[in-house]
């Protein structure tokens, strides 16, 4: 509603690969630059939000339940001696999200924003050479278009340019787990036998995988 359009990278859960759907635990981003924390300023943080898409754009005020994290400078690795590798923990920040995130098959858009603009995120763009090797830069399947930070209503697509960065889903075991259910009485081992009931309903705001 204000129209402060954060930095937003689309992607694709394929309906093909995933036909029913993953759960997100957590995003890596790869930053050059971070905010810089001194006595005299407060740790701005940033925050990374999953987007759904609306009218071909990602959604300026609709965020998916559980996909929004907030980390602050000190938790943040900035590497810019040298090229980030995704397979180099040490280069990237991990953003877990509080509970996995469940995207059915569809268009969603990461969403990264700050109020600081000293921070500074890894892209490519598509047909350049990678920084210090002499491999050409190719898109993703699965990776759609970037979206530019700009403080008006219509945010800028650059489609040539992504952001660097990898989505953790969830792989669940497929062993039997266990569930208990008791009644209100002092001693849980009372309740082994004679407990009957009609109708079970079970709330809960948590859910643990």
């Amino acid at each position: 509603s204000n129209f402060i359009n954060p930095l937003s990278q689309t992607f694709f859960v394929d309906k093909t690969q995933n036909p029913k759907g993953v759960f997100i635990n957590s995003v890596d981003l790869f930053f050059r630059q971070k905010h810089t924390a001194n006595t005299t300023t407060l740790q701005i943080p940033v925050t990374v939000q999953i987007r759904p898409i609306r009218n071909n754009l990602p959604s300026t005020n609709l965020i998916i339940p559980f996909s929004e994290k907030t980390l602050r400078p000190n938790q943040i690795n900035a590497q810019s001696a040298t090229v980030p590798s995704t397979s180099n923990s040490s280069h990237s920040t991990t953003f877990t999200f509080d509970a996995p995130v469940f995207l059915p098959p569809d268009e969603y858009a990461l969403c990264v924003t700050s109020q600081s603009n000293e921070y500074q995120l890894y892209t490519a763009v598509e047909g350049n050479l990678n920084e210090g090797t002499s491999r050409r830069i190719t898109r993703q399947p699965n990776v759609g278009v970037l979206y530019e930070s700009q403080n008006q209503l219509i945010p800028i697509a650059d489609p040539q340019r992504s952001i660097m960065f990898k989505m953790n889903r969830c792989n669940f075991s497929t062993s039997a787990g266990t569930l208990v259910m008791s009644s209100n009485s002092v001693s849980l081992s009372s309740n082994s036998a004679n407990v009957f009931a009609d109708v079970v309903k079970i709330n809960s705001s948590s859910l643990e995988f």
